[in-house]
């Protein structure tokens, strides 16, 4: 690629873009001592989310080897090139029938900040993208995990994107296996990790054996998405949160006890000091009069006021809404509250990517005895291969919230950080 041909495209790597400022910040000589005001103002001013049809629109660029700048080509110039591929490809715009036409499904899809996961499946055929194509979208683009192998019209799509073939292909087979499924028993529920059933799809090599495999696939009632795999991320990161937790709720109670203690013995006179014996006796009650926590006393309303300490509450100490924080687009559905920890522990919400970074980083937001880059460093690695494990692909620079989180990381008091940059958000919403 030439370099008139990098400049070009220079608007279309969101990966670049996203380096530059966040290396701009943490080199920067005042990051130290002002650390959340550069953060606050790189994420206010610069770290945009990346909607979906950005991601669209850079993709169809890429691969139709269009020139110019991606942004000043005409959304029908990209209508034209998705319905001219999806016609070359007898690939419909929706699974299930429907009155919409193409054109008005394409023109939608590049203007939508985010989509139905069904429609990047669409995409994968109409656009003949490969499993890592729809992988990459599914990750970066909807920030959600890869194919899944257990789902079996998913694991019919990555069998024909790997194999190449096309919509009429999928098609063909998904009516074979719900004519299968019809008329024999469904397996039991299986508790079984999806990369398990993942390795065992990538091995399939005929249509005969694709079959073999969706027979053994459970019949997965409620939440479709729930992951074994990143369930038990998340249950063994929550311990871990719960003790941390423990001691930081002891550790404050002790010292509110101290400092009782401390206006307690400013009160005594000379005298009271060397004979009054009952207030000295009470003093040291009260030094030793604090809670020790254990993880079982800590819940998910413990978890919330440690970690979004400063988010406001209103009067029945509830969490602001979101909206009120001036990072609301970059933020919104990150907030670890305790009622979404709840849901998960009750098993009516899925563990999204989010919940997993999150509590990776309080949880060595406390580690001691680190350097700030051996601190970084760890961050990154555990993240990383605790979210490819889980399928949702590493850390990804270009989404704010977890830029953020990388910053935060790299500075002097991650967690003191955190909460100093979601104080000034809503500072200025007010």
């Amino acid at each position: 690629m030439n370099d008139k041909r990098n400049e070009e495209t220079s608007d279309l790597d969101f990966t670049r873009r996203a380096r530059t400022s966040f290396f701009t910040a943490i080199k920067d000589p005042y990051f130290r001592d002002g650390d959340y005001d550069l953060i606050y103002a790189l994420l206010k001013g610069k770290m945009k989310i990346v909607f979906f049809g950005d991601f669209l629109k850079r993709y169809i660029y890429e691969k139709a080897e269009l020139k110019g700048n991606y942004q000043s080509i005409p959304i029908s110039q990209y209508q034209e090139i998705i319905c001219s591929e999806f016609s070359d490809r007898q690939t419909p715009c929706s699974f299930t029938p429907t009155t919409m036409r193409l054109k008005n499904a394409a023109k939608n899809w590049l203007e939508q900040q985010t989509v139905n996961r069904s429609v990047v499946l669409l995409l994968g055929f109409g656009l003949g993208m490969s499993e890592e194509d729809v992988n990459r979208f599914l990750n970066k683009a909807l920030q959600e995990p890869e194919l899944n192998a257990k789902d079996p019209l998913e694991a019919i799509c990555a069998y024909c994107y790997r194999k190449g073939l096309g919509y009429l292909a999928f098609d063909a087979l998904w009516d074979a296996y719900k004519q299968r499924q019809e008329a024999g028993a469904p397996p039991e529920p299986s508790l079984d990790a999806t990369i398990g059933y993942k390795k065992r799809l990538s091995e399939v090599r005929d249509e005969n054996e694709l079959m073999a495999f969706l027979a053994e696939l459970p019949i997965i009632q409620g939440t479709r998405r729930q992951s074994i795999t990143a369930r038990r991320a998340f249950d063994r990161l929550y311990g871990r949160a719960r003790v941390l937790v423990a001691q930081i709720l002891t550790e404050t109670e002790k010292d509110d006890a101290g400092k009782m203690a401390e206006r307690l013995e400013g009160q005594l006179s000379g005298n009271d000091r060397l004979y009054d014996y009952q207030k000295l006796e009470r003093i040291q009650n009260e030094k030793e009069s604090y809670t020790v926590y254990s993880p079982d006393d800590v819940g998910a309303a413990d978890i919330e006021s440690v970690i979004l300490s400063a988010v406001p509450r209103d009067a029945h100490g509830n969490l602001v809404p979101m909206k009120k924080s001036t990072l609301n687009q970059q933020f919104v559905g990150k907030r670890l509250t305790r009622q979404h920890l709840g849901e998960i522990l009750a098993g009516k919400a899925p563990v999204t990517r989010y919940d997993l970074i999150t509590l990776n980083f309080f949880v060595l937001s406390q580690a001691e005895g680190q350097t700030r880059k051996e601190r970084y460093s760890a961050f990154i690695e555990s993240t990383n291969a605790m979210l490819n494990e889980c399928g949702f692909g590493p850390l990804y620079i270009v989404h704010p919230y977890e830029c953020f989180l990388l910053m935060c990381m790299a500075s002097d008091d991650p967690l003191g950080t955190y909460a100093d940059v979601w104080e000034l958000s809503y500072d200025e919403g007010e």
